[in-house]
């Protein structure tokens, strides 16, 4: 989206009188909220078992993979290990022409939608 385009939808939303309350409660909250939601934990300590987990998961990658797919087969599921981004965009096209599926959605924060014919 373009920068004029962003700034737009942001004053519109923004002259909603519900989501312009709200965005400026949360404005006011947010870092009292934040500050009491992180009471007590250790960062460095945290970061550290983040570094050993990403360390052990870099060191037994083939490990995990094949558990999880002997995992997921065992309850039903396909697993397809793509060589490629492009390998699996192709697999993933190619199942989704086999369902018969036209459209997919993705909305989480932004919106994504995409036809697929």
């Amino acid at each position: 989206m373009a920068s004029e385009d962003l700034k737009k939808e942001i004053h519109f939303a923004l002259e909603n009188a519900t989501l312009g309350r709200t965005l400026g409660n949360f404005c006011k909250t947010y870092p009292a909220r934040r500050e009491k939601s992180y009471a007590g934990v250790d960062f460095e300590k945290t970061r550290k078992k983040i570094a050993e987990v990403k360390s052990y998961a870099a060191e037994h990658i083939d490990e995990m993979i094949a558990e999880f797919t002997t995992n997921c087969e065992a309850r039903g599921g396909h697993v397809y290990h793509a060589k490629s981004t492009e390998d699996a965009m192709e697999w993933i096209r190619h199942w989704l022409t086999e369902q018969g599926v036209q459209n997919i959605g993705k909305f989480k924060i932004m919106g994504f939608w995409k036809n697929l014919e």
